[in-house]
């Protein structure tokens, strides 16, 4: 049964519950108030955006670093160098994230 016919068929036989309604009401209280679910989402938004941005301003680095690598001659001493750097930018994209979580809590300090 394609996804067309499934819904027609569901919406016929439930039709009878909805009473002239656009919504069907639930029987059970939400364990949360909508507001906070919208902060929550908006929040979780917010902070997406903000380590994405963090993540596309530092990987280039990161990708450039490692094709350096594997252009140059072999060495068993290359590998510490490699993962020093990566450190090094992962650090600083942790902190990059941090300030900007932490920025709103100094503001309110001051």
């Amino acid at each position: 049964m394609n996804d067309l016919a499934y819904r027609t068929a569901l919406q016929e036989k439930i039709r009878r519950k909805f009473y002239g309604h656009d919504t069907l009401k639930s029987k059970h209280t939400p364990q949360y108030a909508m507001s906070a679910e919208r902060q929550y989402s908006q929040t979780f938004a917010n902070l997406y955006r903000r380590f994405d941005k963090v993540v596309l301003r530092w990987l280039p680095k990161i990708l450039k670093v490692i094709e350096k690598e594997q252009n140059q001659n072999l060495r068993t001493d290359d590998a510490v160098g490699l993962m020093q750097l990566i450190d090094l930018y992962l650090t600083k994209m942790m902190n990059d994230l941090l300030f900007w979580v932490c920025q709103p809590v100094l503001h309110l300090r001051a």
